[in-house]
């Protein structure tokens, strides 16, 4: 065996092909995400993008609600695993900043565009592209089967809004406070 040519069984080669061939189908998710605006501030595609990341969670395997809370949507997934005692949490928002001034940008806000080893895109870092990448990790892992119980957990995904106007409630601690008390 060359040099170059990776042993069959070394798991280092194993995942890295798993996120390379994940790779592409997780921009083209990015891509989506970025392409739908979502504007707290200016009452932008709030609805639209909830229904977006809804969707995309449902087809990780998670069940979705949107409880009732006042403002924007918040969405509340949740995926059972072997072990239901442990829970990670995952907090993210789903809205962005205006992308104003239009003329500072080299490429449209709301296409996820290349340059380079980057891409740009009105929330690519804050905070659509974490969405796509937090769920990179798990996909890879089921990919390989990785089954180690240490690691074994339930999965909550709260995503909110990021909007000062609606920190000021405290709806994504009550609701959490809910479904802890039952």
């Amino acid at each position: 065996m060359s040099a170059t040519t990776p042993a069959t069984n070394d798991p280092l080669a194993t995942l890295d092909r798993a996120v390379e061939a994940r790779l592409e189908p997780s921009l083209g998710e990015l891509g989506r995400l970025v392409a739908q605006p979502s504007i707290a501030a200016q009452s932008l595609g709030m609805d639209a993008c909830a229904e977006l990341v809804a969707t995309m969670l449902r087809a990780r395997g998670f069940e979705v609600d949107f409880p009732r809370v006042a403002g924007f949507p918040v969405l509340v997934a949740e995926r059972a695993g072997a072990r239901n005692d442990r829970t990670l949490l995952i907090y993210n928002h789903y809205d962005v900043q205006p992308p104003e001034p239009l003329e500072l940008w080299t490429s449209p806000p709301f296409t996820a565009t290349r340059d380079g080893d980057r891409l740009v895109g009105r929330g690519v870092s804050d905070d659509k592209g974490h969405f796509a990448l937090a769920g990179f990790g798990p996909g890879v892992k089921l990919e390989l089967e990785i089954r180690d119980p240490r690691y074994e957990r339930k999965e909550d995904w709260v995503i909110d809004t990021a909007d000062p106007r609606q920190r000021e409630n405290v709806r994504v601690q009550q609701h959490l406070q809910h479904r802890r008390n039952g």
